[in-house]
């Protein structure tokens, strides 16, 4: 197998993607924003990746501490690896545009939603209630509020102060600005138990970042040669 050929560059964007510029290296770490994952899990949710190439990522990250191992085998995002949350939700805000609207039911699935939702909105206070407890679907997740920002797990939390039970569409929807908190759930599209008011703070963030992604659009448009002919 040829070996991996750095940049070579003093320049920091060179020096990122020397890390993380490979196929995968990033979804990797989108899961991982989700809380641990074991080998077979994110096999799974990166479907269609090759074991041989996850298994040479998930050693490539871990060699440039992106990533560690838990004592039970999973996979967790070291501080440095979290460091990477800016960087996707650049990525996340500029290719938000061209998503379009969700069709197929893989492109409606809750996992990624919520992934986009989280990475979206960390460094956003919850409010006086820190835990949200998400079913959607098959997934259970709860999301955490402290003083290292906004973490994830996959799994329920005994005591949540906040249980949010709906599926994927509903989440897209919602995180994407297309249909208010309320509205989805006067519709009982979702159904929220406890403190509504984290769970509008935790959905503020992946809204604010769909309408900065919608202006930055517009703008990029308004640049477009002969834009300003358009009818």
């Amino acid at each position: 197998m040829p070996k991996k050929r750095p940049y070579e560059q003093y320049c920091p964007i060179a020096q990122t993607l020397d890390v993380v510029g490979d196929r995968w290296s990033l979804l990797i770490a989108r899961e991982l924003f989700l809380g641990p994952a074991r080998y077979g899990e994110l096999a799974q949710a990166l479907k269609p990746i090759s074991t041989d190439v996850l298994a040479k990522r998930l050693r490539e990250l871990e060699s440039t501490a992106i990533i560690d191992r838990a004592d039970d085998g999973s996979y967790v995002l070291t501080e440095d690896g979290r460091g990477l949350a800016p960087v996707l939700q650049a990525l996340g805000r500029w290719g938000r545009r061209r998503l379009g609207l969700p069709t197929a039911p893989a492109e409606r699935d809750a996992a990624t939603a919520l992934q986009m939702l989280v990475i979206a909105s960390i460094g956003t206070d919850l409010g006086a209630a820190r835990t949200i407890e998400v079913h959607a679907g098959d997934l259970v997740c709860t999301i955490t509020s402290g003083t290292h920002g906004l973490t994830a797990q996959r799994r329920a939390r005994v005591e949540a102060d906040v249980v949010v039970a709906t599926d994927g569409a509903t989440l897209w929807a919602v995180g994407l600005g297309q249909l208010t908190l309320a509205k989805a759930v006067a519709s009982g599209a979702m159904r929220v138990e406890g403190d509504a008011a984290a769970v509008e703070h935790l959905f503020a963030g992946g809204v604010a970042s769909s309408r900065l992604a919608a202006q930055q659009g517009r703008a990029v448009g308004a640049m477009q040669p002969g834009a300003g002919d358009r009818p």
